[in-house]
């Protein structure tokens, strides 16, 4: 079984497929195995059938400021540390950003005393219409973080799918504004779906924008989304400040420029 030990490195994927049913079994073993190598160590597998697997690594590293020879100087060094940072924290008394858990990860800025924005500007920020949205994603984790990053940002009207048939079907019967398409679903791929939404009659509905979303940063699969028709492509993980910029942008009516 050594070879076959041996290979598990070379995989991506036990279903590559686009519109796999199972994911995420290969890909991090292959980028695992590289990062190690950059760090000048190897990686190597014991395992044993119906039992399990042991994965173990070795990598050169750089010697610290100071070495503990055992738990108690360790402990020490750590308090100084962190005896040290909150020394240098308390230091700075200016207003910074920080994050806040209940803003799904927006900076959010201490309160200080600064004059009101002029109520022009306030009115065209509460006249920027609501976007119906739908999101097409089988992975219930990304499903949920993806669903409340959006109420965060002040979504509200929103329609969860399953797979890319899902999706298709849900724009014959509604209309939405944006469209967050998967690639890689069950059943139908985003491909294939966004494929289906461009060959519908548009000429007296409005056809939604397409946001691909992917864990692939290759060309050539942007170059693929935008093939397929879809409008731009967003990278995961998914960044608060990049989805806010679009999302504002559609409800501005201007175009997403596509990025390869």
């Amino acid at each position: 079984r050594s070879s076959a030990a041996s290979d598990v490195y070379k995989r991506q994927q036990v279903d590559s497929s686009i519109t796999r049913k199972y994911g995420g079994t290969g890909l991090g073993l292959a980028i695992s195995k590289k990062l190690v190598e950059m760090m000048h160590g190897r990686i190597w597998l014991q395992s044993q059938e119906h039992v399990g697997s042991k994965f173990s690594f070795t990598i050169e590293t750089r010697e610290t400021e100071l070495s503990p020879n055992n738990g108690e100087q360790s402990n020490q060094y750590y308090q100084q540390k962190q005896r040290h940072r909150t020394s240098r924290t308390m230091e700075h008394t200016s207003p910074s950003p920080v994050n806040d858990s209940s803003s799904g990860g927006l900076p959010v800025v201490p309160e200080t005393h600064q004059s009101s924005p002029p109520v022009a500007k306030r009115k065209r920020e509460v006249e920027r219409p609501e976007l119906r949205i739908l999101l097409a994603e089988d992975n219930p984790i990304n499903q949920k973080i993806i669903l409340r990053l959006l109420q965060n940002l002040g979504h509200n009207n929103l329609t969860l799918v399953q797979n890319g048939r899902e999706a298709a079907q849900k724009v014959t019967e509604a209309d939405y504004d944006v469209v967050f398409m998967d690639l890689q679903m069950p059943d139908m791929d985003g491909l294939a779906a966004t494929r289906l939404i461009m060959e519908m009659d548009w000429e007296k509905r409005v056809r939604p924008v397409i946001i691909a979303m992917t864990a692939s940063a290759l060309q050539s699969e942007k170059l693929a989304c935008y093939q397929a028709g879809m409008d731009f492509h967003i990278s995961k993980p998914l960044k608060t400040e990049i989805i806010q910029s679009a999302l504002l942008k559609i409800q501005s009516g201007k175009k997403l420029k596509q990025y390869l």
